[in-house]
């Protein structure tokens, strides 16, 4: 029961944010998969416009594995997922070759496909080695502090309230 409340208004803020949140984010994965591709890294499905939902999947094997990349950009604060590929020895849990990007957090915090392309810098920073980690880091915070409020969702429990209080009004 404790649950109900906040599943209600996961609900209500699909129903309201939903449709846009959806489009945006399968844009801000495909703007970071062209431009990853672009800039030399080996995205997954380049034929099929790199993706047709919320996440990319990316080869980093010769810039050291999935496990390393993945570290290296969690140094950074950029927080993403080692991912086995199709191709992988499916035991290599460690440092398999892929990354797999989700954009759905950060579009939901309002970003656009310009955002995504300077998040997309940074990490290539940091994948091609031309930047620490360490060096990185204070521009993916200013970066994240930039949008520090919920574009798609209610920014708190009471405007949730307020708009259902409004929506049951004469019911």
């Amino acid at each position: 029961l404790g649950r109900l409340p906040a599943t209600g208004i996961a609900a209500l803020e699909l129903k309201i944010f939903g449709e846009a949140l959806a489009r945006q984010t399968v844009r801000n994965a495909q703007t970071a998969g062209q431009y990853f591709y672009e800039r030399g890294l080996k995205v997954l499905g380049e034929k099929h416009g790199f993706t047709k939902s919320h996440q990319l999947a990316v080869d980093v094997r010769e810039y050291g594995g999935g496990g390393k990349v993945a570290e290296d950009l969690e140094r950074a604060n950029i927080i993403l997922n080692r991912n086995i590929l199709p191709y992988d020895d499916q035991n290599n849990r460690e440092n398999p070759s892929g990354l797999r990007i989700g954009f759905q957090e950060i579009t939901r915090r309002g970003f656009t496909e310009s955002d995504v392309k300077y998040l997309c810098d940074l990490m290539l920073d940091i994948i091609k080695g031309r930047r620490k980690p360490e060096d990185v880091r204070e521009e993916v915070i200013a970066l994240r502090r930039e949008h520090d409020e919920i574009k798609y969702g209610f920014q708190n429990v009471k405007e949730a309230i307020e708009y259902l209080q409004k929506s049951l009004k004469g019911i």
